[in-house]
């Protein structure tokens, strides 16, 4: 369980921990991201041991779909792996702390 103010590891901790209790094949996580820097924007993906054509799926899902320009596509555990050990991926849609891209996710 988290509450306002948790991490965002305590967050996403509390995520995995719903995937195992579930037992779930993957591990997919859809958010927007958010910054104290109002001018950070862009979308992103975080996979870690995805089969190559289903990240690559979701990779041409996610750049067609967004206006939000990507800022890139990263092969890394989403936490360490002995948290973690199934095929993650976590996608941050845009910048809801960014005016432009706060309007468009609403």
């Amino acid at each position: 369980m988290t509450y306002p103010g948790s991490s965002a590891t305590e967050e996403l901790s509390a995520r995995v921990r719903v995937a195992y209790a579930f037992h779930a094949s993957m591990f997919v996580s859809i958010h927007c991201n958010s910054s104290a820097n109002a001018g950070a924007n862009g979308s992103s993906t975080h996979y870690y041991r995805l089969p190559t054509v289903l990240w690559r799926v979701l990779c041409i899902r996610v750049s067609s779909t967004r206006s939000a320009a990507p800022t890139g596509y990263r092969a890394q555990p989403l936490l360490r792996p002995h948290h973690c050990t199934l095929p993650s991926v976590l996608i941050e849609t845009a910048f809801i702390s960014n005016m432009s891209e706060g309007r468009q996710t609403r």
